[in-house]
């Protein structure tokens, strides 16, 4: 047991970071306000055709072509089938002509028990037509679910072209498989800026109707049957060209509809011609690719060993035998390109001269992922089957007592989760998403071929080599945060070109014992009354505070924030950063705060002569968002101030500032006619949005920080000074305030 009590010392910071956003979030989510779901094992009696009742809601994200090159965007008006639905995803507003029922837009809705989608081109059965399909996405069963049991809730999935080829598995881009779908959804693009000009028209990926009236009404004389006997199987076709040759006659019928239909004044475009089959920047793979990039990006959860239930978790556990040494939960940021950073709280048992475990040397740390760390294409981790990522600690690395921590990662992301294969109470984790459908196995993670898809760690623990050894020890990934399959590249230009981030933490009440070297910030403001609302109860609820702190000796039933003041990263500074958009999406640091153009592609800042600085890649635009009522633009962001273990070091002439802050936010644009020129950043869902609370902030490292230099090892964290312990819990989360800047010409920032 002296193990385990040990290693609640480092747990307890976990579980309090998971109060304070259940505390802080006032039931918005902080995962761009759309969690991950999973579809349920029973399923009821919900019709997803009604808006109004829980459905399994599917997303499917291709790729279009512009004139600025690829991008990813989300199929619409494309048909598909699940359970007993057989419908179309609704282009239309809820409500508007064409989506009378006021369905969701964009959205496939499916039944609650439903393990499978199909998409198609062409008319139903219950239209006497005829259709052919474009692939199917198996759905795990179980994880993701807002609760704890199978079966309990209804989710969200986003499916990119290449999950429809060999389900549940990603198959890469350049796969003729791939690129020969994402081809002919391209070509079927009836709603695209190369004609209107309007960026905003590449955000989805809209089906003409004229696709599934000829598809039906020709059918055999323009879908091409092919050798094995289907109507879309790109294995039947020896090349890229000869699926263009074969397929021709169709895409002619559909343009010809299309063309029929503008003449009769409809709203439509022509459609596009062929694109090339290209290559990961252009083309059919391009598009395929983009599609891929946009999927596979959002936040993730890792852990080994974690708290139960104090973050997301799966259903299932794990039982390592060495499972006590090692304790891990980290929160990884993936990019559209496939980079990977993240920051988690990290716990490790030392080893005695004997081997034995030593219960009194306890490692409370934090870890970080080391550089170049990627999930590929194929959702492997470190870029091809087999391969690694790298984390390492961050405060003991050197320490003597300790020794060293470096440990390595492998595995593969199948439909939003890396899995272990190992058991729980006589389950698998993987059965129970993909269990065995008519006899036949859905997915086997550790069947003869799949042995890289396996969740294991390994490597030097705490001075030990050997850890993990010989076969690796597992570990949970799951998705806890998607982001949209397509954005606007109009309102990504609308940004301001640099933004000024200032972070707030909750004023800490004076205590009647202070420890030797802690100074008090003493220099408070009143927090904006629109951030504080009253509870079910009637007391006041803080938006971005805690508002009733856990207690302690000095306040055993808490206390009240009423106030906040700037945080600190080093002793003197502003509280803020300075951070600049490129033009894809991109947001990077501006260390020196001088406002000057970044090279986008080395992030050097040195193009005005001022002396190269490097800059840090530390987020990207999420979605972006037109309200057709009020005409109001926002941009959705993820800001992750971290990165390699080096660039914590505030003595470092490399470190980013505020390192290991993670911010979620909506920034507000304002209308066309009337920009909002200060742009500030808002927290994600449209009630908070509407009302103009601040976008909140989330940091593990200032607090461990405080705890290294101020805790007394021997105590847990609740049995701290109790200053410290309010100013432990201020270090956790907050109000952050954006302003939009521009290069003064003198050097430095100012606001517009």
């Amino acid at each position: 047991m002296g193990v385990m009590r040990n290693l609640q010392i480092f747990k307890i910071t976990a579980v309090l970071l998971a109060l304070f956003l259940a505390g802080c979030n006032s039931g918005e989510d902080f995962s761009e306000g759309t969690s991950v779901q999973g579809s349920l094992i029973a399923g009821g009696t919900s019709d997803p055709l009604d808006p109004d009742q829980e459905a399994l809601e599917i997303e499917l994200v291709a790729g279009v072509q512009t004139p600025a090159g690829v991008r990813s965007a989300v199929v619409t008006n494309i048909g598909y089938t699940c359970g007993n639905i057989d419908f179309y995803v609704p282009v239309a507003e809820p409500g508007a002509p064409g989506n009378s029922r006021g369905l969701p837009q964009h959205i496939a809705r499916c039944p609650l028990d439903s393990d499978t989608i199909s998409f198609f081109i062409g008319r139903r059965p219950i239209e006497f037509g005829k259709r052919f399909y474009i692939g199917s996405a198996r759905l795990p069963r179980c994880s993701g679910r807002n609760s704890a049991e199978c079966g309990a809730s209804a989710g969200f999935f986003q499916v990119a072209v290449a999950d429809l080829v060999n389900t549940p598995e990603r198959t890469p881009s350049a796969d003729k498989a791939v690129s020969t779908r994402a081809a002919l959804l391209a070509v079927l693009d009836g709603n695209h800026s190369d004609n209107s000009g309007d960026p905003a028209d590449d955000v989805y990926l809209e089906i003409p109707n004229a696709a599934h009236n000829v598809t039906s009404a020709e059918f055999d004389a323009v879908v091409p049957l092919t050798s094995s006997g289907q109507r879309f199987d790109a294995a039947d076709y020896a090349n890229y060209a000869d699926f263009v040759s074969a397929w021709d006659s169709w895409r002619t019928a559909v343009s010809d509809e299309v063309d029929d239909a503008i003449a009769a004044m409809e709203d439509l475009d022509p459609t596009p011609a062929w694109p090339a089959e290209g290559d990961a920047n252009s083309g059919a793979i391009g598009a395929a690719a983009a599609a891929s990039n946009r999927a596979r990006a959002g936040l993730f959860q890792l852990e080994h060993n974690s708290p139960a239930n104090a973050f997301y978790a799966l259903a299932f556990g794990d039982e390592n035998i060495d499972y006590q040494r090692l304790s891990l939960v980290m929160t990884a940021l993936v990019y559209p390109d496939g980079d990977i950073v993240g920051i988690g709280n990290f716990g490790g048992l030392n080893l005695d001269n004997e081997g034995e475990l030593d219960t009194q040397s306890v490692s409370n740390d934090l870890a970080v992922f080391n550089a170049g760390s990627l999930l590929d294409e194929q959702l492997y981790f470190g870029g091809a089957p087999g391969s690694t990522i790298g984390l390492r600690t961050l405060f003991d690395y050197n320490d003597p007592e300790f020794g060293a921590t470096d440990l390595s990662l492998s595995g593969r992301l199948i439909g939003g989760v890396m899995y272990d294969g190992l058991s729980l109470d006589g389950r698998v984790d993987f059965d129970e998403d993909y269990p065995v459908d008519d006899g036949e196995e859905i997915y086997d993670v550790t069947e003869t071929g799949n042995e890289d898809d396996l969740a294991r760690l390994g490597g030097t623990l705490l001075g030990d080599a050997s850890f993990g050894s010989p076969d690796g020890l597992g570990y949970k990934v799951a998705r806890t945060g998607l982001i949209a399959g397509g954005t606007d590249a109009g309102l990504i230009d609308a940004l301001p070109p640099f933004y000024r981030l200032t972070f707030f933490k909750a004023c800490v009440l004076p205590g009647d014992e202070t420890p030797p070297g802690y100074v008090e910030q003493t220099t408070c403001d009143d927090i904006p009354p629109n951030e504080i609302v009253e509870d079910e109860n009637g007391d006041p609820q803080n938006l971005n505070y805690n508002t009733l702190l856990l207690g302690d000796t000095d306040y055993p039933n808490g206390f009240p924030v009423t106030e906040e003041q700037r945080r600190e990263f080093v002793p003197g500074d502003q509280g803020d950063v300075v951070v600049q958009f490129l033009d894809d999406g991109t947001i990077v640091t501006d260390r020196d705060q001088d406002c000057s153009a970044v090279d986008p592609v080395t992030l050097v800042d040195g193009i005005d002569g001022d002396g190269e600085i490097q800059e840090y890649k530390v987020g990207f635009v999420t979605r972006t968002l037109r309200d057709d009522d009020s005409g109001n633009r926002s941009v959705g962001v993820a800001i992750y101030l971290v990165g390699e273990a080096d660039l914590a070091d505030d003595q470092s002439p490399d470190y980013i500032p505020q390192y290991g802050t993670l911010i979620r936010g909506r920034i507000d644009l304002g209308t066309t006619g009337s920009p909002n020129t200060t742009a500030p950043i808002l927290r994600l869902g449209d009630t908070n949005f509407d009302n103009e609370v601040r976008a909140l902030w989330l940091d593990q490292y200032q607090s461990q920080q405080l705890k290294k230099e101020f805790f007394d090892p021997n105590l847990p964290d609740n049995g701290q000074v109790p200053v410290l312990r309010r100013e432990f819990l201020s270090l956790l989360g907050g109000a952050v305030q954006g302003q939009a800047q521009e290069s003064d010409g003198g050097g430095g920032c100012t606001a517009p």
